[in-house]
């Protein structure tokens, strides 16, 4: 107790403004030690790179003015903000902005590196080449919280990890981020667990309008399962959620992907194992709403309570080959619309049901999945503790232990009682504790037929790019 008094005694607040040498007002930070940035655009010719040792109580915050909308913005390429071998840092309310010519040229916009209980919450990331935001090196405990991650020409939203296996996440949450407009040609990710990150939760993100995939997580290498949970996944040329590792996924919402809605299969190092995939509701995909390879033989596989709504296309698929005989997957009580492909019904009796497409939900049109009340899809989950039954549905709400409803949420009475996914943060009231409100949309407009742009200065100093969109019945 006697420390941290002293330490709180000796605590510094160091207010900055955009004509500062930065690198110098941050390059002794101590426990307690607090920047606060005034308004204005920090123009940055350099990554700014801060290292600095808080403690658990007594962190190091870094922060705007009351009132203020402090703008970090890149005039080089180079990555904007680098926080590494650090420990107890939060970093909350800032904006991270690329060059003008973000599309061609440029680094990353934010990395973590190396670093232990670090907190990055209410910030904007946005138009930078690479990916917005790595989570480098070995890291533990980091919360990614309410941020808005939108425009890479080149990368992906949130990056954790080495691919190697050398470095990885642990212990760490990303929850209610936005993530959007990731525009790069070759098939890239929205948020991305690499090799041997473990105990990871994935959580109330809202990841929409890519060229590649949603979510990706990979092997644990053995360690403790990631967590993927009331996720809502939409508008992606590829895949909604992949997972080739252990991992517990329920409770998401993936549509109108091109490609599969959920796909699991085997890694490289052949350890996939300790799979769950329950109380998800997919629909609209390109291909299977669901496919799953390699499952047979693996320990701790569990399918289960699902719902699949692809009426007039492809449902499910099994990989199994023919020789082969699954004794080692649970799967139960999915409720699937579409084509259902190589799946040995005598080896799951009453696996799955008949569904009745679009017609369970509440309105497809309005993006509300929430199943109306004749739905087959209400009460007939599998309530076996095996079927690994979430507390809450992607609402929040309670389950229904007795007799829980297929797919991502509960019914409880007539009418979705939650959030009906939008374009901006699932919660609602995230969306004005960030910067200028973090409202997803705002920055300039690129007219890519004339060349000509027109800046807007709007709340953010965004500079963004006209938006790739897709309509809601596509």
């Amino acid at each position: 107790m006697m420390s941290f008094l002293i330490q709180a005694a000796l605590a510094a607040s160091v207010s900055v403004s955009p004509t500062d040498d930065l690198a110098a007002l941050t390059s002794s930070l101590g426990p307690g030690d607090s920047v606060v940035f005034t308004d204005g655009v920090y123009e940055l010719e350099n990554t700014l790179t801060i290292e600095a040792l808080g403690e658990e109580g007594a962190r190091i915050e870094i922060f705007p003015q009351e009132g203020a909308n402090p703008v970090l913005k890149s005039l080089n390429g180079s990555t904007i903000f680098r926080l590494q071998n650090s420990e107890y840092v939060t970093v909350r309310g800032l904006s991270f902005i690329g060059p003008d010519t973000w599309e061609e040229e440029g680094g990353n916009g934010v990395e973590i590196r190396d670093s232990v209980g670090i907190v990055f919450e209410d910030n904007l990331v946005q138009n930078v080449r690479g990916t917005m935001l790595v989570l480098g090196g070995d890291g533990s405990g980091y919360s990614i919280r309410r941020n808005l991650l939108e425009f890479t020409s080149n990368g992906h939203g949130i990056y954790a990890g080495c691919g190697d296996g050398s470095c990885w996440l642990q212990d760490s949450s990303i929850e209610n981020n936005v993530v959007r407009e990731i525009i790069a040609e070759n098939w890239l990710y929205g948020i991305y667990l690499d090799n041997g990150s473990q105990a990871n939760t994935v959580t109330d993100n809202v990841v929409y309008n890519m060229t590649g995939s949603g979510i990706r997580v990979e092997s644990t290498q053995f360690g403790d399962a990631n967590w993927v949970e009331r996720n809502a996944v939409w508008n992606g040329d590829n895949n909604g959620i992949e997972v080739y590792g252990g991992a517990r996924v329920r409770n998401n919402v993936v549509f109108e992907m091109g490609g599969y809605g959920i796909r699991s299969g085997n890694p490289d190092n052949d350890d996939l194992a300790d799979t769950v995939i329950t109380y998800n509701t997919v629909a609209l995909t390109g291909d299977y709403g669901v496919r799953l390879d390699d499952w047979p033989g693996r320990d701790g596989m569990v399918f289960s309570s699902n719902c699949i709504a692809n009426i007039t296309g492809r449902g499910f698929y099994f990989g199994i080959e023919e020789e082969e005989e699954d004794t080692t997957s649970y799967i139960t009580k999915n409720v699937i619309s579409g084509l259902v492909e190589n799946v040995d019904l005598s080896l799951y009796p009453g696996w799955y049901a008949p569904g009745s497409g679009v017609a369970d939900f509440a309105d497809v049109e309005a993006w509300d999945f929430y199943p109306v009340t004749q739905s087959p899809l209400v009460g007939s989950a599998d309530a076996d503790g095996a079927a690994w039954i979430p507390d809450v549905d992607f609402n929040g709400s309670s389950r229904n232990g007795n007799a829980p409803t297929v797919g991502a949420y509960e019914w409880d009475g007539e009418g979705n009682p939650g959030w009906v996914i939008q374009e901006g943060f699932k919660d609602p009231e995230a969306a004005v504790r960030g910067p200028g409100g973090l409202e997803p949309g705002g920055g300039c407009c690129k007219s890519k037929e004339d060349g000509t742009e027109a800046f807007l200065l709007l709340p953010l100093l965004a500079f963004g790019l006209k938006r790739r969109r897709r309509s809601a019945d596509a």
